[in-house]
């Protein structure tokens, strides 16, 4: 959280002309909400409603559901920038839908697909601070958590590691070993983007790859292991191949350990 004094709140949106007339949910998220904001953070707002935002100034990308995208508003409050996005409710319910685990299981870690800005929505829902509907954010947080988000997350960083591994061997195996560097370097931050998923931490971002090892224990990579990796201390230009090769075998222990979790077969099925 944070003490900032133009911390966000519905009146100043209201006065502003950024709400529609009617709202399910209102809340604020992102890296300052965490507390890992700095000067030039933004502060992220999300605004539920069951109509489409209409508005001279909005941006838009496409939305979950094909039929509305999502609409986008930028406003600044003491110079510090709120950036707020309007959802439907149906889209949210069509997101929720396609991460549940009946696709989960008929599709694996392919179900979705889950873009970025749904990526962001469902983890952004998780630590949010609600203006306006606890209860909804409450009901739809649970939603989040108990549904195949993090098996489809892990998965697909694990096979997004998976591809980078088998690139950085052919490179070396044919000598190139700038390029094997480089596609270590990729699969190391695929496989800690599993990892820490994993351990409950959704975030996309590899610039926070540093701060979510502070708030995660795991037994699998220590926070200085990572950090060596991701400085290269150890990497030197006479023998590149062998720091390669290091690199990849860490990605293979983390990749296999992350993947035999338990935990991705879901709830037990009744019938």
């Amino acid at each position: 959280m944070t003490s900032d004094e133009y911390f966000p709140d519905i009146g100043i949106l209201k006065q502003r002309g950024l709400l529609p007339e009617t709202y399910e949910c209102v809340y604020v998220t992102g890296s300052i909400i965490r507390g890992w904001g700095n000067a030039g953070s933004d502060y992220d707002l999300y605004v539920i409603s069951d109509r489409p935002w209409v508005s001279d100034t909005a941006d838009f990308v496409k939305g979950t559901n094909g039929r509305h995208p999502i609409a986008l508003e930028t406003t600044k409050v003491a110079e510090r920038a709120w950036d707020l996005e309007y959802w439907l409710s149906e889209q949210v319910e069509a997101l929720l839908a396609r991460v549940g685990w009946d696709e989960y299981r008929r599709h694996g870690a392919s179900a979705g697909p889950v873009t970025v800005p749904e990526r962001d929505f469902l983890e952004r829902l998780l630590y949010a601070v609600p203006l306006h509907g606890a209860d909804w954010w409450q009901e739809h947080r649970e939603r989040v958590e108990q549904s195949a988000f993090q098996a489809i997350m892990v998965g697909r960083a694990a096979r997004l590691a998976g591809e980078a591994i088998e690139d950085a061997v052919g490179m070396l195996r044919s000598g190139d070993h700038r390029s094997a560097v480089l596609a270590a370097r990729i699969a190391f931050t695929y496989v800690v983007d599993a990892l820490l998923t994993a351990a409950g931490d959704y975030s996309r971002n590899p610039k926070w790859h540093a701060r979510r090892f502070q708030e995660v224990e795991s037994t699998l990579l220590s926070s200085n292991e990572y950090w060596a990796i991701e400085t290269m201390r150890d990497y030197s230009e006479d023998r590149p191949g062998a720091w390669v090769e290091r690199v990849l075998d860490v990605c293979r222990r983390i990749s296999k350990a992350v993947s035999a979790d338990e935990r991705w077969a879901g709830p037990a099925t009744t019938g």
